[in-house]
């Protein structure tokens, strides 16, 4: 397949010289390209002189290739023909997809795709229908024809009408969806739909579907089986047509309060950008561009539009905010510390249709407290509103009453934490406190709590879900006055506890337990 393009973009390029036809050569595809956040598509994408988008780079790089990112940026929209790698690596790579596709894979029926590290994303535009749907973009990934298709790592978000869409017309592709995200749309996370005559088949493992529509859909000829992966807070879990077929029996797959949701919705759209940056060296009187970033994330929070990121160009200290409007914040690829002393380092009050995002913070509380608790601050997040909310890949530290606090005053707000350690706090780690006693669902996976008074508490509403989560020298690991606290774990999992006991406590010697040998086959 890659003779023939070659050989159509040799004659495109001809020119006529009197009467003699002579071809004009691109430059050679090599096997791997580059591109940056201040790049140029008139480079020729090396490592020196990386391109901008991975649009310009993908007719520069070989069949089989593999385009990397650099550095953080927003490298847009990118339609894949031929067997390819692109690659994030470990920084923001960026795709906007707002009224359009984010990655479209329309290659050949043996060709081979990899996405890697990648945080495709869209913009929302203004709904006076409440129930109508504000985030535009159209599908994260749709997948038309190809031989395999892999992504990695990759967080989908604010998609209109499916995150991955699985829709072959001239092949039978397979689709691995691994260690991923895809949230906050409203259509299906993943679908498989195959046109007529051909077959999608989609595996999804490791990954996290929340606050979508749908999680799963397959039709006729598609699909979807679902291995330990979480399907958390959607309004549907799973939805089939025809002979489609979704398998979501394995023991390591946790389907989670799935019920009615709300639609991602904003009835107007406040000016900014759709993607701002922060620097540690940057200056809020700054627009906050990539080139030229603001130094906080309250100054750049104002100069970013509703829906939109604020992302972290490199380390830094980038202070408290107060959010009431669907926002992600995203310090992928640096450190970005908040250390506050004022009371809460993140508060959180958006409206009912709308969410927020906050992805590898390090939020710390500062010293001042009392000689029982040497932390001032009293919160590092505190959640009031908002139709959902992740926190994902993050560490909160050092506060006197709670590391998160759940407590939404009015509609319920469903609440994924994930990757995240929540440690040194006096009071509760995580407390899921809704003022009214509204069922809030919350997602805690994969995470851990230290060295906390109680580790996760709930009260009445409080609806707390743990996956895979650690707890350690907590003086109280759970309590539940009046909500629910459930481990969701498969057969021999769970979540691992070490108590905290006073130092005047004996240790009881617990003998080891015996394991018998295993029955060998005769």
């Amino acid at each position: 397949m890659s003779l023939h393009r070659a050989g159509v973009l040799l004659a495109s390029a001809g020119v006529v010289l009197g009467s003699t036809l002579v071809a004009v050569t691109p430059a050679a595809a090599v096997t791997v390209t580059w591109v940056s956040g201040v790049g140029d598509d008139a480079n020729p994408c090396s490592r020196t002189a990386p391109c901008k988008t991975f649009a310009g780079a993908i007719s520069k790089t070989e069949e089989g290739g593999t385009i990397i990112a650099l550095d953080s940026g927003g490298f847009g929209s990118v339609t894949i023909t031929k067997s390819i790698t692109i690659d994030g690596a470990a920084v923001e790579a960026g795709v906007l997809n707002s009224n359009t596709w984010g990655v479209t894979v329309n290659a050949g029926a043996d060709d081979k795709v990899i996405l890697r590290n990648l945080d495709i994303y869209a913009a929302y535009t203004a709904k006076a229908d409440a129930s109508a749907c504000s985030v535009n973009g159209v599908h994260g990934v749709r997948v038309l024809n190809a031989g395999t298709v892999q992504l990695d790592s990759v967080n989908i978000t604010g998609q209109a009408t499916t995150g991955v869409l699985v829709a072959p017309t001239a092949s039978n592709p397979t689709v691995a969806v691994a260690d991923s995200v895809i949230r906050n749309g409203c259509g299906p996370a993943v679908q498989a739909t195959p046109a007529v005559g051909f077959t999608a088949a989609v595996n999804v493992l490791r990954s996290t579907l929340s606050t979508n529509d749908v999680g799963v859909a397959a039709d006729e000829n598609g699909t979807v089986k679902v291995m330990a992966s979480s399907l958390f807070g959607n309004g549907t879990a799973t939805r089939t047509t025809g002979n489609g077929s979704i398998d979501i029996s394995d023991p390591a797959t946790h389907v989670l309060a799935n019920s009615p949701i709300l639609k991602p919705n904003s009835p107007n759209v406040t000016a900014g950008a759709t993607r701002t940056w922060v620097s540690g060296t940057g200056n809020d009187a700054n627009p906050c561009s990539r080139t030229a970033p603001c130094q906080t994330f309250a100054g750049a929070y104002v100069k970013t539009a509703t829906g939109g990121q604020i992302n972290v160009l490199d380390n830094g200290s980038f202070g408290p905010v107060t959010i009431g409007k669907a926002i992600t914040i995203d310090a992928t690829g640096a450190s970005a510390t908040i250390n506050s002393g004022g009371a809460t380092s993140i508060l959180i009050d958006a409206p009912a249709t709308q969410d927020v995002i906050l992805r590898g913070l390090t939020i710390t509380g500062t010293p001042g407290g009392t000689p029982t608790c040497p932390f001032a601050p009293q919160s590092g997040v505190t959640i009031l509103g908002g139709r959902t909310v992740h926190i994902e890949e993050s560490a909160i530290s050092g506060f006197s009453a709670t590391g998160i606090s759940v407590a939404p005053t009015a509609a319920s707000t469903r609440v994924v934490v994930d990757s995240t350690t929540v440690s040194n706090v006096c009071g509760t780690g995580i407390n899921v406190a809704p003022l009214s006693g509204q069922a809030t669902p919350v997602l805690i996976q994969e995470s851990e709590l230290i060295d906390n008074g109680t580790g996760v508490a709930a009260t009445a509403g409080g609806q707390v879900f743990l996956v895979d989560t650690f707890f350690a020298r907590n003086t109280v690991p759970t309590s539940a006055a009046g909500g629910s606290i459930t481990v969701e774990s498969p057969p021999g999992g769970g979540c691992t506890v070490i108590l905290h006991l006073p130092s005047s406590a004996p240790l009881a010697e617990t003998p080891a337990p015996q394991t018998p040998a295993p029955t060998l086959p005769s």
